[in-house]
């Protein structure tokens, strides 16, 4: 198990985190292959809090935790703050997020994107998206059978969760309080 990790660092091994992961200038932590376990270890991954404006085209830029396309993920334990999205899982299967706080990003804290069978829970995702109207929690683009169990998602600046264009999610036992414009919003063929 691999425990020395760095912002921006890709990660193909199962990993603990020893310290905090402070002040990254793009990604925190890139999900490398299949079956991998992150455990942050009670610790916070960290971006500078300053949007990247010209990310190279074909690079996801500005992610805390990124998992682009790789099944049976599991990430858990720790705080991901001050990203462009917190965590990011892009067209991934069998993804589980445990006991994550998400905050401070500037637009998601969780965004599920054409993922199936994947989970978010006993989570809190707070003060998301203040500067650009964006839901802390966001559903979209055909994921299929997520699972949004037993979490908090408060204060952000739009919505505490945005379904659109996903079906046979499941949505359950959830605080969405203190969101401007609503707990949440199913929209089209949600």
């Amino acid at each position: 198990m691999a425990s020395q990790v760095g912002c921006g660092d890709t990660i193909n091994v199962d990993t603990k985190l020893e310290q905090d992961l402070v002040n990254c200038p793009d990604n925190g932590i890139v999900i490398g292959k299949d079956g991998i376990t992150l455990d942050l270890n009670g610790h916070t991954v960290d971006g500078n809090d300053a949007l990247i404006r010209e990310c190279p085209a074909g690079h996801i830029c500005d992610v805390g935790i990124l998992d682009d396309g790789h099944a049976g993920v599991t990430v858990s334990g720790g705080r991901v703050k001050q990203f462009g999205t917190g965590v990011l899982v892009l067209t991934a299967k069998h993804v589980s997020l445990e006991r994550l706080a998400a905050s401070g990003n500037h637009f998601n804290g969780v965004l599920f994107v054409g993922s199936m069978q994947s989970r978010l829970v006993r989570s809190t995702v707070a003060r998301n998206g203040l500067e650009t109207d964006f839901p802390g929690i966001a559903v979209v683009a055909e994921s299929r059978r997520i699972l949004i169990a037993d979490n908090i998602s408060r204060q952000n600046a739009d919505l505490g969760l945005f379904l659109t264009e996903s079906d046979a999610n499941r949505v359950v036992g959830n605080d969405f309080s203190n969101n401007p414009e609503a707990g949440m919003i199913v929209e089209g063929d949600a």
